[in-house]
């Protein structure tokens, strides 16, 4: 069988160099255009799986999905949330991207601020509202500086202290009325300085000024380390390449707002930056490693046959052998993952 094989061949060698050469050709074009190596993890796993089915159902479910990290970091907490602000409007208008998520919004919360409180700080709440409640029904007097300043100096009078009665209601407010200018002097010495209107943390209430300090995703309790979590959309997670297009878009954008904030630094990380990382640094190494095989596959071959033609003739004969197995993993597969590319090395 193989002696008849090997006469046909060799009675037909220049058809058979042209049909080989075709092959290649056309499997070499394929690859190249079509052959894509997808880097998630779950191409690992046997679609036909009852636990794999069930695991994908539940992601369908809860909308689970691997989000990419941004980190800013910064000694100095508003230049963090300036450049944090900055970066989340370019990227809002990036393709690929489903959501970027970096501040929390507790405006539907206003109406049910309340419920975050604790028992400490509710009865502090009650306690004011009854001292403002007592003040309001008792005061005259217009409710300003002018007017509290006018009612400190009606209550600070001797007939008025000397009676032990009085000083029930003199006690609640002269206590208030100390929180009163004390707020005001930190009102006053506290400028406003963001740059959208809203009030300074001076203006705040204590309980206000908490949710304020919280308000953007971070690391830690000074809240200079700021995240910034980004959902790649559906459309980007099932592409022949997951992830790696939003991720150079996200690393472009993150390269380009750097130079804006230069006392902010600023990384992109999260799973799937790792996993895309290990397969362009497993691409390399597979060149590398076929480069490398292949000039040492040469130097045997000369060493074994002392001469230079016939070595060289082989190592063609595997090239091609080579570029037509990839086209018809092309044709019939599609893809590679991160196992199989690195056993093609």
């Amino acid at each position: 069988m193989l002696r008849a094989w090997a006469k046909i061949v060799v009675a037909r060698r220049n058809l058979v160099l042209w049909i080989t050469l075709g092959l290649v050709v056309a499997a070499g074009i394929l690859t190249g255009t079509r052959l894509v190596i997808r880097n998630s993890t779950l191409d690992l796993i046997r679609k036909d799986s009852p636990v794999f089915q069930k695991y994908l159902a539940y992601m369908e479910e809860f909308d689970v999905r691997d989000e990419i990290v941004v980190v800013l970091k910064s000694d100095d907490l508003k230049a963090s949330r300036r450049a944090a602000n900055r970066l989340a409007e370019k990227l809002k208008t990036e393709k690929g991207l489903s959501r970027v998520y970096y501040r929390h919004d507790f405006s539907p919360m206003a109406d049910r601020l309340l419920l975050l409180a604790d028992e400490e700080q509710l009865t502090g709440i009650r306690r004011q509202m009854e001292e403002l409640a007592a003040l309001v029904k008792g005061n005259k007097q217009a409710l300003n500086l002018n007017g509290i300043l006018g009612e400190a100096s009606s209550k600070f009078n001797d007939p008025y202290l000397r009676k032990s009665s009085n000083w029930q209601e003199f006690i609640p407010f002269i206590e208030e009325f100390v929180r009163n200018l004390k707020r005001l002097a930190k009102d006053l010495e506290t400028p406003v300085v963001e740059g959208n209107g809203t009030k300074g943390l001076g203006e705040l209430s204590e309980f206000e000024a908490d949710l304020l300090k919280n308000e953007y995703l971070s690391l830690g309790e000074d809240g200079k380390t700021i995240l910034m979590l980004l959902r790649p959309s559906v459309e980007e997670q099932k592409s022949a390449t997951p992830f790696t297009g939003v991720i150079q878009r996200v690393r472009k954008v993150v390269a380009e707002t750097k130079p804006e904030f230069l006392n902010v630094s600023m990384g992109v990380t999260g799973e799937p930056v790792l996993l895309d990382d290990e397969l362009r640094q497993s691409e390399r190494d597979m060149i590398f490693a076929s480069i490398l095989t292949l000039a040492l596959i040469v130097v045997l071959f000369l060493l074994a046959y002392g001469e230079f033609t016939r070595p060289l003739m082989a190592i063609v004969a595997l090239l091609a052998s080579i570029v037509i197995c990839l086209g018809l993993t092309t044709a019939v597969i599609g893809h590679l993952n991160i196992i199989s590319q690195n056993l093609l090395s």
